[in-house]
C-alpha cells in the first residue's frame, strides 16, 4: 500500500518489466475511505495482475483495522 504514491510506483514497476502494462486503474470515490480519486487497485507485471493501492491510512496507523 501507498500513500498517495501508488500510479508513480505502477508506472515505475511497468518500466522494468517487459509484457507490463496499467491496463485499468480503479479509484476511489466521493464517499469511500480512501481520498477521492486516488488509487483503488490496477497493473500487470510480465502478465502476471497485482494490486496496488493508495492507503487511506498513514503508516503511523498500520493496526487501526486490526483493533476491534
Amino acid at each position: 500500500m501507498f500513500e498517495g504514491q501508488a500510479e508513480a510506483a505502477m508506472t515505475w514497476y511497468v518500466s522494468l518489466l517487459r509484457n507490463s502494462a496499467i491496463r485499468s486503474i480503479e479509484r476511489y470515490g466521493a464517499g469511500e475511505p480512501g481520498k477521492e480519486g486516488s488509487v483503488k487497485q490496477a497493473f500487470s507485471l510480465n502478465g502476471r495482475e497485482f494490486m496496488c493501492i493508495d492507503s487511506h491510512l498513514s503508516a503511523s496507523q498500520p493496526n487501526r483495522l486490526l483493533k476491534g
